[in-house]
């Protein structure tokens, strides 16, 4: 019995140092290119997703999305047939951006007749991580500032879509996020910018969303006592 409950042991301490999901690296805006890459362009890089999902439409195909897209500033109303790839993968035994913060990354990609229209992504591992300075975001200025502006202030997206992810064909967007699970607190950040921009680069709108909730604490499953029940033995026949 010792002997099993050490091997219980031992698979459990293992199975939660073993990673989850299948590494990838996170492309950066110039892996892929918007409206050309293609469904197989994207698995022959970073292999098969940890899901996908497909749906089309002939009156909106961006209307009413099985999972929520970045279309903040409004998708445009298209026909066709939409593919979504995500991909996931977390190790506990990998370097952390940040003391404390469990190591995983994310990233969805999201396609329009088979061409790559966008993609975000997030990671808290130190060598990819995309956390970035929102003490910044309030310089940036619509009709003002430019779109290398904000790279300067933030460095690279860790996403972008196009259109019809945006109403016009002229104008991208610009996805920066971070998202964290802090177990020394047990708490989980996030933090979102987009940042809207046409042809000629100029910042149209910009919209910042930040959050940091704490997590409910486990529920406690009241243990089963056993209290043993004396029965007495059947009397013999006298």
């Amino acid at each position: 019995m010792t002997r099993a409950l050490v091997l219980l042991a031992l698979t459990v301490l293992i199975g939660g140092c073993l990673p989850s999901g299948r590494h990838f690296v996170r492309p950066t805006p110039t892996t892929f290119q918007l409206g050309q890459s293609s469904v197989e362009d994207v698995k022959r890089l970073l292999g098969d997703p940890s899901d996908q999902r497909a749906w089309a439409r002939n009156d909106d195909v961006l209307r009413d999305p099985p999972t929520p897209l970045p279309t903040l500033f409004g998708p445009a109303p298209v026909n066709g047939a939409m593919r979504e790839l995500s991909y996931r993968y977390l190790w506990r035994l990998g370097e952390a951006a940040a003391r404390g913060v469990e190591p995983s990354k994310r990233l969805s990609l999201w396609f329009w007749n088979d061409r790559l229209v966008g993609y975000r992504s997030s990671s808290s591992f130190k060598e990819d991580s995309t956390d970035f300075d929102e003490s910044k975001v309030a310089e940036i200025t619509q009709w003002k500032s430019q779109r290398d502006d904000v790279v300067k202030l933030l460095g690279p997206p860790s996403g972008v879509a196009g259109y019809p992810l945006t109403r016009h064909e002229d104008q991208q967007i610009l996805i920066y996020q971070a998202s964290e699970w802090d177990t020394s607190e047990n708490q989980i950040r996030t933090k979102s910018l987009y940042v809207l921009v046409n042809a000629l680069g100029l910042v149209e709108d910009a919209r910042f969303d930040g959050s940091s909730r704490s997590l409910p604490p486990p529920v406690v499953t009241p243990g089963v006592t056993t209290v043993p029940i004396y029965v007495p033995p059947p009397r013999r026949g006298r």
